[in-house]
């Protein structure tokens, strides 16, 4: 039978309202068994969230025709391949048997079938809802947090950082908009995982890898597996969006042999690039790159000048280094990044080191003799 104007604005309203909590699904868990019992109801609920979520047109679903079990699946599986899923349908022990509902051509017997199937098709679906439209994550100054991507991956966002999302058939797409993520890579070599920074584009299949983007270029550290390192010209980063004049003001790599435009990591390697070039082994030390998923800032002789900019990363109110002499002074240590104030505390107890709070709330560090030295 045919479904009254009302019941289908019924549906259609209940469409939108599991799509916006699928959408909202970061803040607020959506009830994935209870979607599904929604879902295999009628051909109805089907219609109205492709409809709503725009999934008709991602599915390349052309016409209410090719609307059968088979065109759906396939359609879905060459879309996401890696992200096709089973729902559970209709089962005795279940609170109520779905209605078996005649839409738009759909006899009773084919439903049946439909119903007990088309739920593959739309399992790949459930987690990109909200990932039609390119989503952006961000971290405030000081703030972690990972994100979970539909194929699996993990991305570990660090302090002041933001990437952009972008899924095709083709590739798994991150733009670093600015600061550091470490990418923990779901294997699936028919769709590459590629990190695009102003200067750079890292490729992947399968590993674990660290981007740091700065305004003097951009950093790589390879932890797991392989990746492959290609610097981009100025025109590449115009096109893929991510030209800023500041990285054409940043400070240069200090000159070395010609290298390749692009280079292979393995882990344990790192690479810097700026300027359309690649330095191997250059950029932070492995086991600093490591140890900042656990709130750790490790340093081995680095000048304070070198600590402070690492340190101002996670603070508001930046330090600053007021004596040239001062901010040469080599400092080892494993600091807590989650306690801004630590290597304040730490370089109170040189008794050569002053430090000043002025009204407007920065730390400025300066020198009380010539030769300052640490406590023993």
């Amino acid at each position: 039978m045919d479904l009254s104007p009302t019941a289908r604005e019924e549906i259609l309203a209940e469409a939108v309202d599991w799509l916006l909590r699928f959408q909202d699904s970061a803040r607020n868990c959506p009830d994935r068994q209870a979607f599904g019992n929604w879902l295999t109801r009628s051909p109805a609920h089907i219609e109205e969230y492709l409809a709503v979520s725009s999934v008709w047109v991602g599915l390349s679903v052309p016409s209410e025709a090719q609307f059968s079990t088979e065109s759906l699946i396939a359609a879905a599986r060459e879309a996401h391949p890696d992200n096709v899923v089973r729902l559970n349908t209709y089962h005795p022990s279940n609170d109520r048997q779905p209605r078996i509902v005649q839409v738009r051509g759909f006899g009773s017997g084919r439903w049946l079938g439909l119903a007990a199937s088309v739920a593959l098709g739309i399992g790949a679906w459930l987690g990109y809802a909200g990932w039609l439209h390119e989503p952006v994550f961000k971290t405030a100054i000081g703030e972690q947090r990972s994100v979970s991507l539909p194929d699996g991956s993990l991305v570990f966002l660090n302090t002041n950082s933001e990437v952009r999302t972008r899924w095709t058939k083709a590739e798994r797409h991150i733009d670093l908009i600015k600061g550091e993520a470490r990418f923990q890579v779901a294997k699936n070599a028919a769709r590459p995982f590629l990190v695009v920074t102003s200067d750079a584009t890292v490729r992947a299949v399968g590993t674990i890898f660290n981007v740091r983007a700065e305004r003097s270029g951009t950093e790589v550290a390879v932890i797991e597996g392989r990746v492959k390192v290609s610097a981009l010209t100025g025109g590449v980063a115009a096109k893929n969006g991510m030209h800023d004049s500041s990285f054409a003001r940043g400070k240069s790599l200090p000159m070395a042999e010609p290298v390749p435009p692009s280079i292979e990591l393995a882990a344990g390697q790192r690479a810097a690039v700026a300027l359309n070039r690649i330095d191997p082994d250059a950029g932070p030390p492995m086991e600093s790159v490591v140890a900042w998923t656990e709130r750790r800032l490790v340093f081995r002789d680095e000048p304070l000048a070198g600590v402070i900019a690492e340190f101002n990363r996670y603070r508001v109110q930046p330090l600053a280094v007021d004596d040239a002499q001062l901010a040469t002074l080599k400092i080892s240590g494993v600091f807590d990044s989650s306690d801004p104030d630590s290597l304040i505390e730490y370089l109170k107890s040189f008794e050569t080191v002053r430090v000043a709070r002025p009204h407007d709330g920065s730390l400025h560090l300066s020198r009380s003799t010539l030769n300052p030295s640490p406590p023993k």
